[in-house]
């Protein structure tokens, strides 16, 4: 029963078919001369010979077509007649005594919808036999393929490949409008290289199939002589620039760089030269070999490097190189040619696009990665110099409490003498001892205190406190205040508001306060000033402001850009490592989210803190 019903619809089909055939026949034959002859000249040549569609190739000849229309039929009808492969410059319709011209580089036919202006409509009446002629010439191969519709069907046909453009459109826009963004973002080279080779396809293809020359530039044809030459070089300029980048050629295969640097220098010629004299089958070959040189390079750091960068623009490449070797086939004459051989380097650069897409992806997840990985070894670092740091601090600490331990405990060794000596005369009562040992309590408060001082800022404390701003500079100047009365330096604040309370890492801003005191004291030193002065101002404007000043002398203007940098100092090798300011400025900045500024002003320096 099965075999019954597929055997009915086979006939079906099969007898609409011959009946069709026998409705409208189509015989074509061909000429090719290298002389421009009239109509009335052609029509004596005797020398045509039949075809059923040629490959010519590209050729310096005219080529003539005759194509006699026989209907069968009562019926008179349109015929739509399109060149399977549009890509032709000049075709010129002899029909009815007229003469129609078409073809890229003729004004635009605005009544007849086509791809790349290469379709024309003949009007056949009741059966009749009719005669037309065509003349074509073309930079491009001669490729004489031709399908002949009746209306519906040629609008369905051309419904359908402006449908498949349609969605290829869709997708390149919306693939290079994502991957622009993420450049922005990033500002990475390789994304940049692949948006403007992904930009010059898109700005090729509206050309290459017809839509720029239907919609915006129908009465300028010379745009479509320029285009292919200019565009599709640039293509190749901006896909080999992002294979550089991308495949990171310089750290790789850095001998091998000024080679693949001429892939792009020779099709930026091209595509200024193409503007004067197009060679149309020179491009095509040479983007067959920077096809091949970019694969073997691709290989080459797949298995030396086992680079996996390099595995999705491999596949990429080879979807590339086969889409330019049909076209270059078919451009020469070898292969027959189609709608899709004929665009295969539009599929190409298409499935060339989507996979770079996606290796561009893959390079983001990498680059994100390192990225982490950088700040994770930045911190690190960071942490490490501040520790360093941390120590020299500790150690201008430790020494001024060596030095303010000495005097309270002197004091302490002569109450204890003093009680000896009263005990030994008999002159200790309990009044004078109760006297003398609290006098010796307070004393020892006093150290365990600025023991304790010492105690906490040498802990490795990442807990954020809440804290007054005076008691906390009260607590750093008791700490270095020995220091400074030795050198006669003074030392005095300001606040304009003293109940100033923030909530930061108490142990960091501290380490940062001490810094720039001591910056401040040895700028004293080191200028040799006589009456040396600290000025500390607090204030509250919307956000802390601790400016630290000191009579030094301001710091010349030519090193002032150097002085936050790490390792730069003005004091010899043994005096200073040149972390501090550096050490102050990352507390503030990546800790606290605020700034630290220096000025000044005649013999006065000033850095000022705002958290």
């Amino acid at each position: 029963m099965n075999i019954f019903f597929k055997s009915l619809i086979f006939f079906y089909f099969f007898t609409q078919l011959a009946y069709s055939q026998n409705d409208f026949e189509v015989s074509t034959s061909y000429y090719l001369t290298e002389k421009d002859l009239t109509l009335s000249q052609i029509k004596t040549v005797k020398d045509f010979k039949t075809s059923k569609g040629d490959n010519f190739g590209i050729i310096d000849s005219y080529c003539w077509l005759k194509i006699e229309i026989k209907n069968n039929t009562n019926l008179e009808q349109n015929r739509y007649f399109e060149f399977k492969i549009p890509f032709i410059d000049y075709i010129d319709l002899y029909n009815d005594n007229k003469v129609q011209k078409f073809g890229q580089l003729q004004n635009f036919n605005t009544n007849i919808k086509s791809l790349n202006n290469a379709a024309f409509k003949v009007f056949i009446k009741e059966k009749e036999n009719k005669t037309i002629y065509l003349r074509l010439s073309s930079s491009f191969a001669i490729k004489t393929f031709m399908n002949n519709f009746s209306i519906s069907e040629y609008e369905s046909n051309l419904i359908f490949y402006k449908r498949i453009f349609d969605f290829v459109y869709g997708i390149l826009i919306s693939m290079v409008l994502y991957n622009f963004f993420i450049w922005l973002i990033i500002k990475e080279k390789s994304y940049f290289y692949y948006v403007s080779f992904h930009f010059l396809f898109i700005l090729g293809i509206v050309s290459w199939t017809g839509f720029g020359f239907e919609y915006i530039w129908p009465t300028i044809p010379n745009i479509n002589q320029y285009t292919y030459g200019i565009l599709g070089n640039l293509i190749y300029a901006f896909n080999m620039l992002f294979l550089i980048h991308y495949l990171n050629i310089k750290k790789y295969l850095p001998k091998m760089l000024k080679y693949l640097k001429l892939f792009v220098y020779i099709p930026l010629i091209f595509a200024i030269t193409s503007i004067f004299e197009s060679y149309v089958t020179v491009y095509e070959v040479f983007s067959i070999i920077s096809s091949f040189f970019s694969i073997a390079v691709t290989i080459y750091l797949m298995i030396v490097f086992k680079l996996k960068t390099a595995q999705y623009l491999f596949i990429s490449k080879i979807f590339l190189l086969s889409g330019n070797i049909s076209l270059v086939l078919s451009e020469l004459g070898f292969i027959e040619g189609s709608f899709f051989i004929d665009n295969s380097y539009i599929w190409g650069v298409v499935f060339e696009v989507i996979l770079m897409s996606f290796a561009l992806s893959y390079k983001y997840k990498l680059l994100e990665y390192e990225k982490e990985l950088e700040k994770t070894k930045r911190i690190e670092t960071e942490e490490l110099l501040i520790n360093k740091q941390k120590l020299a601090t500790l150690g201008e600490m430790l020494n001024n409490l060596v030095h303010q331990w000495r005097q309270p405990l002197s004091q302490i060794n002569s109450v204890v003498y003093s009680i000896d000596s009263d005990y030994s005369s008999n002159k200790l009562t309990s009044t004078k001892l109760d006297d003398k040992l609290n006098n010796i309590e307070s004393i020892t408060n006093y150290l365990s205190h600025t023991l304790d001082d010492f105690r906490n800022f040498s802990l490795d404390n990442k807990k954020i406190d809440s804290f007054k701003i005076e008691n906390l500079l009260h607590e750093v100047i008791s700490i270095i205040k020995f220091s400074f009365n030795t050198n006669k330096i003074s030392i005095k604040s300001d606040f304009k508001d003293r109940n100033i309370e923030v909530e930061l890492n108490k142990n960091e801003l501290v380490q940062v306060l001490m810094i720039l005191l001591i910056n401040a004291k040895d700028a004293i030193i080191n200028s040799k000033t006589n009456d040396g002065k600290v000025f500390i101002s607090v204030s509250n404007n919307n956000q802390l402001e601790i400016e630290i000043s000191n009579n030094g002398g301001s710091i010349p203007p030519d090193i002032r850009k150097e002085i936050f940098e790490p390792y730069f100092t003005t004091k010899s090798s043994n005096e200073g490592t040149g972390l501090g300011l550096y050490i102050a400025k990352l507390i503030i900045e990546d800790r606290f989210n605020g700034s630290l500024t220096y000025s000044s002003l005649d013999c006065w320096s000033s850095f000022k803190v705002r958290i």
